[in-house]
């Protein structure tokens, strides 16, 4: 029986021998193989590249953990206002020149006396987006947007139960940081932690922070 091969060409090849049919053989496994080695590599290639493209654009990365004091004012309808002085942390990242995750826990610094009653601001916190906007090498503006969550209790001599109230809301605001040295940086801020029908829960902040 005569042995016929096509090639890659479209050629009939009729070996002389069994001898030529090897070697034919071997040259189209060889030519096979080569091809199916170049389409992994571009695959390798191209996966590598969905792997380190990323972690490029994390590349501007940085995190910060800082200390702030704010002066937070409680205005409700129909009743006295009421100021605390809260101590308070932020731990953030953020992602690039323009954009940053923050969260913030905070306490209240004693009780106010209002009227005929105390009011103490036990604990807030909250997290927030910062949009920023860099106008100089020192110094950038943000707007801040998100939540909180903020426990405030009234008490009084003259009712044996203290009043708890739990309040969750939106918060937005504005401010503005200014680099100390490389890794540090200060901010002031004015911000609405919460609003309700008939109240607001506003904040004066100063902060200094650290990078790492």
């Amino acid at each position: 029986m005569t042995v016929r091969l096509r090639t890659p060409g479209g050629c009939v090849v009729a070996p002389a021998s069994p001898h030529a049919c090897v070697k034919v053989f071997y040259s189209l496994l060889t030519a096979t193989l080569t091809a199916t080695t170049a389409r992994c590599k571009r695959q390798y290639l191209l996966v590598l590249l969905g792997l380190l493209l990323p972690a490029a654009s994390m590349a501007e990365t940085s995190g910060y953990v800082g200390a702030m004091l704010s002066r937070v004012d409680y205005e409700e309808s129909g009743a006295p206002d009421a100021r605390f002085t809260a101590a308070g942390m932020r731990l953030g990242a953020a992602f690039n020149p323009h954009f940053a995750l923050e969260f913030r826990w905070g306490f209240g610094l004693g009780d106010e006396s209002v009227s005929w009653y105390d009011m103490e601001l036990n604990h807030y916190f909250g997290a927030y987006a910062r949009f920023m906007l860099p106008v100089s090498e020192q110094v950038k503006l943000y707007a801040l947007i998100g939540g909180t969550r903020a426990k405030l209790t009234a008490s009084s001599p003259h009712y044996y139960d203290d009043a708890e109230d739990i309040e969750n809301g939106a918060s937005y605001g504005v401010g503005a940081e200014m680099n100390l040295g490389r890794n540090a940086f200060a901010s002031l801020e004015y911000a609405r932690l919460l609003s309700g029908s008939d109240y607001d829960l506003n904040a004066w902040t100063i902060g200094v922070a650290r990078r790492f």
